[in-house]
């Protein structure tokens, strides 16, 4: 993991080095691909919004602001998202591997038409986001994550536990919900959402 510290400098994207903490730093447009691996972003600011067809590893963002990023096509390994904005951010048709998402704000974010190997969100706000046609594989956890109107249509949630999360107004298609883990308290929300009424 990353061991030195670069503080309140302006970087451009293409000059960031592995091994490296950026705290405070301003970080500017990449000339290619964005390609991230084992670094680390600390209350840092992104110039560039379009982040697609890039990769991250091994890396940590914390206290960023994402909103409205576009990493469509993108691909993710072992990395962590605490505390980012992410409000509106398109992750559509992208390979998620092993990607923990902690008390980050991602209303209208989008992961449609993605695929999402073991993802963890713990403590996040996805107020109408985004999850049509994904593809879960291994466990997917949302553990006290604010899921009410998120849209689930067209995915198969076998493996996916939302026990814990709030799910008003969620949208899911019932007979792909096979192995879903919600609480007797949710299951009348999820059968509302999809015209059962519950007495």
């Amino acid at each position: 993991m990353p061991n030195e510290i670069v503080e309140d400098v302006t970087i451009g994207l293409d000059d960031v080095e592995p091994n490296t903490t950026y705290v405070n730093c301003e970080v500017g447009y990449a000339n290619h691909n964005s390609d991230v691996s084992d670094v680390v972003f600390d209350h840092c600011t992104f110039k560039q919004h379009n982040f697609s067809n890039g990769a991250w590893v091994d890396s940590v963002i914390k206290n960023c602001d994402f909103t409205n990023a576009d990493f469509t096509r993108s691909y993710w390994l072992r990395c962590q998202l605490q505390d980012v904005k992410l409000m509106g951010a398109n992750f559509g048709d992208s390979a998620i591997k092993k990607l923990t998402v902690t008390n980050c704000v991602a209303d209208y974010c989008n992961f449609s038409d993605s695929k999402l190997t073991d993802f963890s969100a713990t403590g996040d706000r996805f107020i109408e986001s985004y999850w049509n046609n994904v593809t879960f594989a291994g466990q997917a956890v949302f553990a006290e994550c604010n899921l009410t109107d998120a849209d689930f249509m067209d995915s198969k949630l076998k493996g996916v536990d939302l026990s814990t999360s709030q799910v008003a107004g969620i949208r899911l298609n019932l007979q792909l919900a096979r192995g879903l883990k919600v609480s007797t308290f949710q299951a009348a929300d999820i059968l509302a959402g999809v015209g059962v009424e519950v007495i």
